[in-house]
């Protein structure tokens, strides 16, 4: 764009330049233009165009030709030149060679196939559809409605908050969409969250400084599923949730999957135990795990299993707690606690034992009303993230819920806008959310410093299956920076190859006769090059958008490039208040202040259910289930 403005002057001002000495005469004598454009080629004529060139000028800095003389031919000719551009660019357009078989992709890069080939909105009124937004051009956003899932990608300093995902939220906001999305430094709440008080309920989970946001209790839908009488619920969603924390070991299952059977038992015990529900959390589970295994003697876990063995066999939590019970006293066993132990690591630090004891609003809550989730994602590898992934997947199994209830769609369709999607742990739920969301009114946007971020989905031996998987089921692929290599070679191969067309002339001597001849062939090549990658910059080149072809849509896949512009420079900054450094530092001081605010005033305190623990002794239930141990697993020792 900035290219075409810069041609579009220079030719302007050659044309002038050139055309003035011809065209003035017919310009001043405007009451008879043709007699007088006539006299004055024939004076050009008489001394020469260097001489009338002169002449001109002079006269025009004399005052003898007036200077409005020369603003209307200027006008004129950038009137032509701009037309020479536009021509030009739409030309560009066409493809090398439409009949080749070798490759005809292009990028679509002119005003007119941007506007055709996306939906747009300039700010003003409510916009009928929504989406991620990944260009703006003449005053409007540039985003597609009818794909509903997007990844973009770009290094580190790209603008990824600044250039999509602001004005992805006020086209949301405005679109009567609710919204979760992820926040490394809070500066998304900060800087949005009063006006998506206007709109619904704004919740703030703060990993970093819990008590200055909202509360979320993992075991809070599975006490809901015990009192309902949903026993097959409850175990599954207590199975889900120990799977979130506890990550599968692929070489050794045992140890992880014990470890999960244990927390899953432990979850299911606290939420059927009858406590007080501000009680039934997961403080209760950690204080059971702690309490449970510091007892005396070879087996330091005794009052834990004990603690179950008294159960019912039919008992949910007996039935999860099978493998710990029988793993005995030897490495086995040890292995099996300490990974629960690790897993529930993040919940005893007393902000987030505070945020996990009880879920202010619920899950439900925040998806049966228009609700506007921030998420304060930590740096990658904390694992304290694992509690959101753990929110995500319960509010996806909530929301299909809601969904199932409401006719197949949610009543308030929702966008999840994940930034530094790479810090979170895996999120099982996204495969569903990228194959169902659509029919759900759920839309995806991601975000990620490089497509290798998605390794973790997937599985040993798959050969990157799970990542392809992903990307294939996302029909929106952005490019703002690349530098890694395996980033570079997936979008030049998106992009696609086109056709070159080489011409080669030969000669030819002998018995004293000469000959020439010509030909031409074709080879194919990328459009874009995977070196090309390395000097784009998206706030001078913009974005380069890969859309996949949708059924019943015309026009709107292939490849085009998309300028970007700042956020405080588009109708967000206004709905915002973006604008200058110092402008958006006080927006900003002031939310925190608000934050602290709230901070101040919390009441630290958690309860939680203590049951009495009876550590026993080496003979009983506890000894036979520890000595039956020590023989079936003694070969893990």
């Amino acid at each position: 764009m900035r290219g075409h403005a810069a041609a579009w002057a220079i030719l302007s001002a050659i044309l002038t330049a050139i055309v003035f000495p011809l065209a003035w005469p017919a310009v001043t004598g405007y009451a008879s233009p043709l007699p007088a454009l006539v006299s004055g080629l024939e004076a050009v004529r008489s001394v020469g165009y260097p001489a009338a060139l002169l002449q001109s000028y002079g006269m025009l800095a004399s005052g003898a030709i007036p200077p409005t003389s020369f603003l209307i031919t200027a006008t004129f000719c950038s009137v032509v030149a701009l037309l020479v551009v536009l021509w030009s660019a739409l030309s560009q357009e066409e493809a090398v060679s439409k009949d080749s078989l070798l490759g005809s992709a292009k990028v679509k890069n002119s005003p007119a196939a941007r506007l055709k080939g996306n939906d747009s909105w300039n700010g003003k009124r409510t916009p009928r559809s929504a989406g991620l937004v990944y260009g703006f051009e003449r005053g409007r956003y540039l985003y597609e409605s009818r794909t509903p899932h997007g990844l973009v990608v770009g290094r580190t300093g790209s603008g990824k908050s600044r250039f999509v995902l602001l004005p992805t939220m006020h086209l949301c906001l405005e679109a009567g969409y609710g919204m979760v999305v992820s926040d490394v430094k809070n500066e998304l709440f900060e800087l949005t969250s009063d006006r998506a008080r206007e709109r619904g309920r704004v919740v703030l989970l703060d990993l970093e400084n819990p008590l200055r946001g909202d509360r979320y209790n993992p075991l809070q839908l599975i006490v809901a599923a015990v009192e309902a009488g949903d026993q097959n619920g409850a175990r599954n969603l207590a199975d889900r949730l120990a799977a979130d924390l506890v990550p599968a070991e692929p070489r050794n299952p045992f140890f992880s999957n014990a470890a999960r059977g244990l927390l899953a038992a432990c979850f299911l015990a606290v939420a059927s135990s009858g406590a007080p529900t501000e009680e039934r959390n997961m403080a209760s589970v950690c204080d059971l795990v702690e309490r449970g295994t510091t007892g005396s003697g070879d087996d330091p876990a005794l009052p834990l299993k004990r603690f179950f063995l008294d159960m019912e066999p039919e008992s949910p939590a007996f039935a999860c707690a099978s493998e710990f019970l029988s793993a005995g006293t030897g490495n086995a066993a040890k292995n099996v606690l300490s990974t629960a132990k690790v897993a529930l690591r993040p919940f005893t630090s007393p902000g987030i034992r505070w945020m996990t004891a009880e879920s202010s609003p619920t899950i439900d809550e925040m998806v049966g009303q228009r609700t506007f989730v921030y998420l304060h994602v930590l740096g990658k590898e904390n694992p304290s993230n694992v509690i959101l992934t753990s929110f995500l997947n319960q509010w996806w199994a909530r929301a299909r819920a809601h969904a199932d209830m409401n006719g197949g769609t949610l009543e308030t369709p929702v966008m999840l806008g994940l930034d530094e999607l790479g810090n979170f742990p895996k999120i099982d739920c996204l495969g569903e959310v990228l194959s169902l969301g659509r029919s759900y009114g759920v839309r995806f946007a991601g975000f990620v410093q490089g497509v290798d971020q998605l390794n973790v989905y997937n599985k040993p031996g798959d050969n990157g299956a799970g990542r392809n998987e992903l990307l294939a089921n996302v029909g929106v692929k952005v490019a703002l920076g690349l530098s890694d290599r395996s980033d570079r070679e997936l979008f030049s191969e998106l992009v696609g190859r086109h056709v070159v067309k080489a011409r080669g002339t030969s000669e030819q001597r002998g018995d004293g006769r000469q000959a020439f001849g010509s030909s031409s062939n074709e080879r194919d090549t990328e459009v874009i090059h995977s070196w090309e990658w390395l000097s784009f910059s998206p706030e001078e080149d913009g974005a380069v958008v890969v859309k996949a072809k949708e059924n019943y849509v015309r026009g709107h896949d292939g490849t085009f490039r998309m300028p970007l512009v700042d956020a405080s420079k588009t109708p967000a900054g206004p709905y915002f208040g973006l604008g200058a450094r110092e402008e958006e530092t006080r927006k900003r001081m002031a939310a925190l202040n608000g934050l602290l605010w709230r901070e101040a005033h919390a009441d630290p305190t958690v309860r939680a259910w203590r049951p009495p623990l009876d550590e026993g002794g080496p003979e009983g239930d506890g000894g036979r289930a520890s000595s039956v141990g020590d023989d079936e697993f003694s070969a893990w020792d």
